[in-house]
């Protein structure tokens, strides 16, 4: 990690594999293997931090992925339909057949298990390799033989092709069920001497996005008006990013901004807000 220290993460099939006081999970819980996570001091001299990761039927980590605020992103295979799953994640039930894949997020010191899903179908289906983003997001490949694998509308290639397909996936950092309509990766805004107001902001993904509406009012807590005619138009989707920018010229003063996203249903979520002080205005 950017600390220097070194995370590795596999299967053992010892119960008393090193773990470490406070640990997520310091005891072995049953099958014939189970994943590992540990942490290492640079110079490996030293065991930081050490955890199980499993349920009753053993697991295999093929991946890690260290998120730049040092959580830590493990995928394989489970062969157990207890393996720990978290409220609000994207599949908290195993799927069947010989394996599932599982995709886990702990904390950068391994004491808790922040999100954790099954994805998969009725076959077999294997996590083979996870990456993290700059937002947060989580990429994973891997190799499925069911038919049933999950897939989501408009993607390249929502069926199965027969003899064992690989699949590639993206979630949010919560391995969510249930996406928002945006992610939403920043809202600033900044002034110009002119004393104009550059608002902008940047999504991660969209989901049936429309686009969306600024509103600004002259207190936090105040009544806020929509300040632009038409609706924004969405640029971004939900495995790309996008970049948007508004001008606005309120005057002199202290004004506050939310930015309001639309789906194509008609639901808003709304976002902020954001101060910003004009003192002088020059020509």
């Amino acid at each position: 990690d950017l600390g220097g220290t070194v995370f590795v993460a596999g299967d053992t099939y010892s119960s008393d594999f090193p773990t470490t006081t406070g640990a997520y999970d310091m005891s072995f819980n049953g099958g014939e293997h189970e994943a590992f996570v540990s942490r290492l001091s640079g110079d490996l001299t030293t065991l930081l931090v050490s955890t199980f990761l499993g349920g009753s039927d053993g697991e295999v980590a093929h991946s890690i992925a260290i998120d730049k605020s040092g959580n830590t992103s493990v995928i394989g295979p489970t062969y157990s339909s207890d393996f720990p799953t978290t409220p609000g994640a994207y599949d908290t039930f195993y799927n069947g057949g010989p394996s599932d894949v599982f995709i886990s997020r702990l904390s950068g010191d391994l004491t808790n298990l922040i999100a954790s899903t099954f994805i998969g179908g009725s076959g077999e289906d294997i996590g083979n390799s996870i990456k993290t983003d700059s937002f947060g997001n989580i990429y994973a490949v891997g190799y499925t033989s069911s038919s049933g694998f999950p897939t989501t509308p408009g993607a390249y290639d929502t069926s199965y092709n027969g003899g064992g397909d690989a699949f590639v996936l993206k979630f949010d950092s919560g391995l969510s069920a249930s996406p928002t309509v945006i992610e939403l990766a920043s809202f600033t805004a900044s002034t110009n001497d002119n004393g104009t107001v550059n608002l902008i902001w940047e999504t991660a993904t969209e989901v049936d996005n429309a686009g969306f509406n600024i509103y600004r009012a002259k207190s936090k807590d105040g009544r806020y008006k929509k300040i632009n005619d038409e609706l924004i138009g969405a640029k971004g989707n939900a495995v790309a990013e996008a970049t948007y920018n508004f001008m606005d010229t309120p005057g002199r003063g202290t004004f506050y901004y939310k930015l309001e996203d639309v789906d194509y249903s008609g639901a808003t979520t709304m976002h902020g807000p954001i101060k910003v002080r004009i003192k002088s205005i020059t020509d």
